[in-house]
């Protein structure tokens, strides 16, 4: 069996980030998905982050993006 790629690298920046992470792994198998509740948890995975749901990103984390869309 052949494994694929996922489709998509996404970043739940979220006080309930974690309840977002199990409902959507759930539904959304193929995509990558991470989980923070706080700055340094998102560190590491938010230049790899193809798409961000978050209510709001400090501003420490969203300069190290190219673009944000509030």
């Amino acid at each position: 069996m052949v494994q694929r790629r996922t489709s998509h690298q996404l970043l739940i920046y979220h006080d309930d980030a974690r309840v977002y992470h199990e409902i959507l792994t759930e539904r959304l198998p193929r995509l990558e998905i991470r989980s923070a509740t706080r700055p340094e948890e998102a560190w590491d995975f938010i230049e790899e982050a193809e798409i961000i749901l978050s209510w709001q990103i400090p501003d420490d984390l969203s300069g190290q993006r190219e673009w944000i869309i509030g």
